[in-house]
């Protein structure tokens, strides 16, 4: 997997000729003071690169896995030969304009390019929606470019990659004692290899994942890779139309699909005496709530039910009529449950909302999107990078709405 390089592609330890060049065309400009770059004492700069992050240390923090269906924003900064960086100022931009250029990784960005938010260049990368099984590496530059004569004056090389991880060998090992392996929301990705493993494990009898909450028992020889990227966000269309109902929500947004039909079983106990011990199970796919017909265990407060798809689970206290329309019309769309091409990248996998920032306005698209599930993603996205970018402070990651 390709790194980041830190996300300095010219740092002040490169000292060759063509570097050299390029800082002289830059030319010397006022340096600035202000919060989000370093300066240096003396009224000029010569600059010899462009850099991505607030400094050259906390730069190499950043998670350079970006998760689908976001907005990263990178700010953008000059660097000089003494390693401190720099905001690029409206005179530089005078004489010079950003390119965003991609050479690998396009089919998985939506978008790639400089923007000027408030003063601030950020490179901006808007990833597209979708749950793939596969890592997609971006191989990309960003170029500071002479408006008079069309010559490079700095340039940045860019390698990042999207999608989600493999879930970890020392998960998948309990599984040689019969034991649970349990399914990390970030690193929700079984592949083909990794279901062989575990085939040979359990000698080809049944595998049980689980989250803690939830446990799906079922054989996987010769099964294909799946992402089964779980939450239990509440789904807003169907809690806003019942109002009166309790209501519990185990989603698989990525509608991973099994060879063999296995057993769910979610765990119900908490919501005992919410529930007063009435549970109806309902299966939430184009826009339509399904009726399934589940054995409720009292002794281990459990709902179980067989399936081959995993898709997004309705769990409420009062009966609601089978096949009962939540979103009118979605109901008619040719919309796959599953993601069997594990492309995710077509239109369906898109969330409702584009992107926005800081106040913009979003554009909504003519109908909703009940059965992706891209919007649930995000809380789990924010804590992942809370991890990840501790101390770091210059990735800003929004929702792609």
């Amino acid at each position: 997997m390709k790194k980041v390089l830190g996300m300095v592609l010219a740092s002040a330890t490169v000292a060759s000729m063509a570097v050299t060049a390029m800082a002289e065309e830059v030319g010397t400009v006022q340096a600035e003071n202000n919060e989000s770059a370093t300066t240096t004492s003396e009224n000029s700069v010569n600059y010899v690169g462009l850099t991505f992050g607030a400094d050259k240390e906390s730069s190499k923090t950043f998670n350079d896995i970006l998760l689908p269906g976001y907005t990263y924003r990178f700010p953008v900064y000059l660097l000089d030969d003494a390693g401190n960086t720099h905001n690029i100022t409206k005179d530089i931009m005078k004489e010079y304009k950003f390119r965003a250029e991609l050479k690998d990784g396009k089919t998985s960005l939506e978008q790639f390019k400089v923007e000027d938010i408030q003063g601030q260049y950020y490179l901006e990368i808007v990833t597209e929606a979708g749950w793939p099984t596969k890592l997609i590496e971006i191989d990309g530059a960003v170029r500071l470019v002479n408006k008079s004569n069309g010559h490079v004056a700095q340039e940045a090389d860019i390698y990042l990659t999207v999608g989600y991880e493999t879930i970890s060998s020392e998960a998948l090992a309990s599984a040689q004692d019969g034991e649970y392996v349990h399914v990390d929301p970030a690193t929700p990705v079984i592949s083909a290899e990794q279901f062989k493993t575990l085939d040979e494990y359990a000698n080809g009898e049944k595998v049980t994942f689980t989250n803690g909450s939830w446990r799906y028992e079922v054989r996987v020889t010769d099964q294909k890779a799946v992402n089964m990227l779980h939450n239990n966000n509440t789904i807003k269309e169907i809690a806003a139309k019942y109002e009166d109902n309790n209501f519990k929500f185990v989603s698989f947004p990525g509608g991973p699909t099994f060879d063999f039909t296995g057993t769910l079983t979610i765990d119900v106990s908490d919501d005992m005496e919410d529930f007063n011990g009435n549970f109806y199970l309902y299966r939430y796919y184009k826009g339509k709530l399904t009726r399934i017909n589940a054995t409720f265990d009292e002794t281990e407060e459990t709902l179980s039910f067989d399936t081959k798809t995993l898709g997004r689970f309705v769990i409420t206290d009062k009966e609601i009529t089978d096949g009962e329309i939540v979103v009118p019309g979605f109901e008619n769309t040719d919309v796959p449950e599953s993601n069997e091409n594990n492309n995710n990248t077509t239109e369906q996998n898109k969330p409702v909302e584009k992107p926005s920032q800081g106040g913009s306005s979003s554009q909504n698209t003519s109908k909703p999107n009940p059965n992706t599930g891209a919007n649930d993603m995000f809380d789990m996205a924010v804590a992942m990078a809370a991890v990840s970018l501790v101390g770091a402070g210059t990735l800003v990651l929004k929702r792609k709405k």
